[in-house]
């Protein structure tokens, strides 16, 4: 099964923001979203903060926004494409492109690397959260809470590492760069009316761009109710979201000590 790797990008990403690092890149996972993790640290979406507190307060903190230029074209290895299809049409899924748009132009034995460009992170300054709650005497809906299970936590992102752009690039078995055919993937797109542009740095590398971001690492710090106030509690490490439908496998890789991030199948089937 395709699990994912540890390198340089991923050791920055949790050092800097001890990141859990998402399997399939989506939009939902953004600062002040609020979710529900189960004792095996799966984690859910529960709902935005605004919904969680009683009253209407506006917006509570700022979220901003920074450049993380230095993780931006950072390759995973690469991967035997036979072996970790399922993963490739993740990314692409995620993107909005039909899988056939790119397996046309490969070849089962082929391998390829992902990466992302104009990577951003955005989050919101933990105290100025902290003044809110205080100064406004914010109070949660304890109704709204039992909707949770019993023997769960409720966390709340706080860090959300971002980018429009998801790259492509692919290799025969001599690690040769394999000729894609960019007019070919442009047609199939166009054919699917998809939202994404495309385009081609070199002969193997394809560049797909969409209009809005999606996340594909977040942090996230546990919140608990006292006497229906919230208290913050520790960072929760290695949360494995899976998404709106849960009967699919997790996003994030089991054996998350690694440090995972993008994806590696193993040197010995590459």
């Amino acid at each position: 099964m395709a699990r994912l790797c540890k390198n340089e990008f991923t050791d920055e990403l949790r050092i800097l923001f001890d990141a859990n690092p998402l399997r399939i890149p989506q939009t939902g996972m953004q600062p002040l979203t609020i979710l529900e993790i189960d004792s095996s640290k799966k984690a859910r979406y529960f709902t935005q903060f605004k919904s969680l507190i009683d009253g209407d307060f506006g917006d509570p903190v700022e979220i901003r926004t920074e450049e993380l230029a230095g993780f931006s074209m950072k390759k995973s290895k690469k991967v035997k494409v036979g072996l970790g299809l399922d993963l490739l049409q993740s990314y692409l899924g995620a993107f909005g492109v039909p899988p056939g748009a790119i397996e046309g132009e490969i070849q089962k034995d082929d391998k390829f690397s992902l990466s992302f460009s104009n990577v951003s992170r955005n989050y919101f300054d933990q105290v100025e959260l902290g003044r809110f709650l205080e100064e406004n005497e914010i109070r949660i809906n304890e109704k709204f809470i039992s909707l949770k299970s019993p023997d769960s936590k409720l966390a709340i992102i706080i860090d959300a590492i971002v980018s429009k752009d998801f790259n492509i690039s692919v290799y025969d078995k001599s690690d040769n760069g394999v000729n894609l055919s960019l007019p070919a993937i442009e047609e199939s797109i166009a054919n699917a009316k998809i939202e994404v542009r495309v385009s081609q740095e070199a002969s193997n590398d394809i560049s797909f761009k969409k209009d809005y971001p999606l996340t594909f690492a977040f942090s996230c710090k546990e919140i608990q109710i006292v006497d229906g106030k919230i208290v913050a509690g520790e960072l929760i490490q290695n949360a494995r979201s899976i998404g709106p439908d849960t009967t699919k496998q997790n996003l994030l890789d089991d054996d998350m000590d690694q440090g995972a991030l993008l994806i590696e199948i193993s040197s010995d089937d590459i």
